[in-house]
């Protein structure tokens, strides 16, 4: 019997409506490039939003090709096709990469398995299959969580931002981030983070939302119970695993959110 669930996609209002759910937001995650390229260290490499687009499009196959080399002159790019690392799986992570890449173009459909343009594409199941694709094959590079590159110690690109910064994934340009999300209890929270604005806010950035069904009153209010003390006490706990704590006010909103619902 499932008491609650968490999603990377966030539900839209009347989904929720029609699937008899509550929704909150828990943390904030976000996702990186990673790469396996001799000689590139992590936070060295430099991708534009143009570099991103053509790399996952299959505009770009060559780790020296224009669009990539000019905005890293000082590092030695081999000439060599790049293997690009993906989910084999439906996946929350791809939901929120895919709506990063919308924002670059909108050839890219925004989806939870979409189909890659690139030339070379190896899958691999979860967030760890992808890392263990990215560490086995030389000129990879693919998107996973900051937890994983972290856990790893997979070197990862700057990406360039919406106001044509390149900002490393760090905590701190992921809090920068997070601060623009504008998610209110009237719509159950639903917010796709992505691409914030802010000049040091790193671009792809997503939330990990709470589901509850609404007819387990009883259950939900122990579910509460834990996620109210979890915003009180886990916030180191969060950081220390990659994640972004929410702020303060949207905590309190998610509080008041609860009570409105009668489930806290």
């Amino acid at each position: 019997m499932v008491n609650f669930a968490g999603s990377d996609k966030p539900l839209k209002p009347k989904t929720l409506k029609k699937k008899k759910l509550y929704m909150f937001p828990a943390v904030v995650g976000s996702i990186v490039l990673a790469y396996n390229i001799d000689g590139v260290k992590d936070g060295e490499l430099k991708l534009s939003r143009a570099a991103v687009s053509a790399i996952f499009s299959g505009e770009a196959t060559n780790w020296d090709d224009e669009v990539i080399a000019k905005d890293n002159k000082g590092l030695k790019l081999p000439h060599a096709p790049i293997t690009v690392a993906v989910r084999a799986d439906k996946s929350g992570t791809t939901f929120n990469f895919t709506y990063f890449l919308n924002q670059l173009d909108d050839k890219f459909k925004v989806s939870k398995k979409p189909t890659w343009g690139a030339k070379k594409v190896v899958a691999g199941k979860s967030n760890s299959g992808v890392s263990a694709n990215i560490q086995q094959i030389k000129n990879s590079i693919g998107y996973i969580e900051y937890s994983f590159k972290e856990k790893l110690g997979l070197p990862a690109a700057q990406v360039e931002n919406k106001e044509g910064k390149f900002i490393n994934p760090t905590l701190q340009s992921f809090q920068d981030a997070a601060k623009y999300a504008e998610w209110t209890a009237d719509k159950d929270f639903y917010a796709v983070i992505g691409d914030p604005k802010g000049e040091t806010s790193y671009p792809i950035v997503a939330a990990t939302f709470i589901l509850l069904p609404i007819e387990k009153v009883k259950t939900d209010k122990e579910v509460t119970k834990f996620f109210d003390w979890a915003y009180t006490n886990g916030d180191k706990a969060a950081s220390d695993l990659g994640y972004v704590p929410l702020p303060k006010e949207t905590k309190d909103a998610i509080r008041k959110y609860w009570e409105t619902k009668g489930i806290k």
